[in-house]
This record gives structure tokens, C-alpha cells and sequence, in this order.
């Protein structure tokens, strides 16, 4: 079926190769065929023919009535991800968010593209964005609580010295009450 969405492309980009609707539908198509490169050329093309139609005025495509683009950027990102171009694929999902900031997707795969690039700061400014613009959900605010968690440990890895020389000289950890094993935990893993 999606060879036959391909090829029914096709015979309306002959008759108006500018058709943003089924330059957006290729890069659809061979999106979910795992085409990523191919993908990434039908999407470049629909943000091309759009900046056209934008600059010639008046349009009756179908897409002119919903504006695809914060999609296409999406999509982008999906691609450049798929290709294991991960600083790519963020910028392209920046401009998704940018363009539609009340979309929870967008927010959390922002948040999933700075994971893997390995940016925890980045992880949690995206994740505040959804918050930011109310549209956070479970998912969004079960992944705050887990960097809020990483965060406190590598905060008590790095304290560790420090709270064990203060644990000596004073009974300081018997004032944590039931966060004490969370406290002492990261103490025994460092050695100390």
C-alpha cells in the first residue's frame, strides 16, 4: 500500500511538482518504510515549495489550511535520528517545538535527543518546556523525578568526601531520618 501512495504521488507531482501535500506524504511514506534518506529529501523539498508558495501569496492547497511544517521538522528529526545524527536531528526538533510548543511529542523528544547526546541539562530544560507550556503529562514529570534523582546522587558522589569528613567530626547522618540509607549509599559506593 505504500508503494501505491509513492507511485499515486508521483502521477500529482507531474502534473504540479510544488505540491506540498504530496511532497509531505512521500516523506511520510518513506518515513515509515525505514527510507530515511529519501525521507529526508521529500521533507527538505516540502519546506522548500513552502517557502515559495509562502512568497507567491495565495494557495488552495489542501496543507494551507493546516500547516504541516511543524510536522516536517519532526519528521526531520525522526530521520537524522534514524541516520544517527543526533545534533541534526535537535535542531530539527527545536524548530518543531518552536512552531508548536503545546505539543507534549515534540517536548519529549527533545528531551530523548539530549539523553542521547548525553546533555542531562538539556534533557531537563525540555522537559520544563512542557511544564512551561502546561501541556506535561505523567511521562513528562516521571522523567523530571528520575533527573531530579541523578542529579541528587551525582550531587552526593561529588559531597561524599566532604559529608563523611563532617560524619566523623559529628553524628550529622543521624538527622536524615529515612533518607539516610539514600545519603549513606552513594558514602559506601565511593569508599568512604
Amino acid at each position: 500500500r505504500l508503494d501505491d501512495a509513492i507511485e499515486a504521488c508521483w502521477e500529482c507531482l507531474k502534473v504540479n511538482p510544488e505540491n506540498v501535500d504530496m511532497l509531505f506524504i512521500l516523506g511520510w511514506t518513506h518515513t515509515r518504510k525505514g527510507q530515511f534518506e529519501r525521507a529526508l529529501l521529500y521533507f527538505q523539498q516540502y519546506l522548500e515549495a513552502r517557502k515559495r508558495q509562502e512568497k507567491s501569496g495565495f494557495n488552495l492547497l489542501i496543507l494551507d489550511f493546516w500547516d504541516a511544517t511543524s510536522l516536517v521538522y519532526n519528521y526531520l528529526s525522526l530521520c537524522y535520528k534514524s541516520l544517527n545524527l543526533i545534533n541534526e536531528a535537535l535542531g530539527m526538533q527545536r524548530k518543531a517545538t518552536t512552531q508548536q510548543p503545546y505539543n507534549t511529542v515534540f517536548w519529549k523528544s527533545m528531551a530523548m535527543l539530549n539523553e542521547l547526546n548525553r546533555n542531562r541539562l538539556g534533557v531537563q530544560q525540555s522537559l520544563f518546556g512542557a511544564v512551561d507550556f502546561g501541556v506535561a503529562d505523567a511521562e513528562v514529570f516521571e522523567n523530571l523525578m528520575q533527573v531530579a534523582m541523578q542529579n541528587f546522587r551525582e550531587l552526593l558522589t561529588k559531597s561524599a568526601p566532604f559529608v563523611a569528613g563532617l560524619a566523623k567530626s559529628e553524628p550529622v547522618l543521624a538527622d536524615f531520618g529515612e533518607a539516610k540509607p539514600a545519603i549513606e549509599q552513594p558514602l559506601t559506593d565511593a569508599g568512604i
